[in-house]
């Protein structure tokens, strides 16, 4: 036995397997693709090896480049098929480009800015207001008459 604890055919025997169905695993055109689909849709790469029932490290191995660039890729074909549809006069795809470009976003509109003579008066200080712009404020407010308007301001 090893340091490790288990014993050193063991070990051989685990490399000589892992040696052998890494080459026994040969990618094909439909499970290079399916490995380029699941990383645009950023799937764990743990995940894809079990879904091709493959180990990780044979993942890594034989599709590099899918894992790389197969985002890249996917995202590519779709635009083309998408360009080809707006091409071929598909509003739906002018409109999906549109969109992708950010052309015809509204950004909202800014809030209408007040006119020299629609300011709003400053607060009231209640505290320094006269027994008449009190009972002004009180009748305004008693009455229903929209905030803003007199507001014990003298013009």
């Amino acid at each position: 036995m090893t340091a490790k604890g288990a014993p050193k055919e063991a070990k051989q025997r685990w490399r000589a397997s892992a040696k052998k169905r890494m080459a026994e695993h040969q990618p094909t055109a439909e499970t290079r693709n399916s490995v380029k689909a699941l990383c645009y849709l950023k799937t764990d790469p743990a995940i894809i090896a079990k879904l091709l029932n493959i180990s990780k490290m044979v993942l890594e191995k034989k599709y590099r480049d899918e894992l790389k660039y197969g985002a890249a890729l996917v995202a590519a074909a779709l635009g083309m098929k998408i360009v080809e549809s707006a091409v071929k006069g598909d509003k739906g795809a002018l409109g999906q480009i549109a969109r992708a470009q950010g052309i015809g976003r509204q950004e909202p509109a800014p809030p209408p800015r007040a006119k020299d003579d629609e300011k709003e008066p400053p607060p009231l200080d209640l505290a320094n207001a006269s027994d008449d712009d009190l009972a002004r404020i009180l009748a305004a407010l008693a009455s229903g008459t929209p905030s803003g308007t007199d507001r014990g301001h003298k013009g």
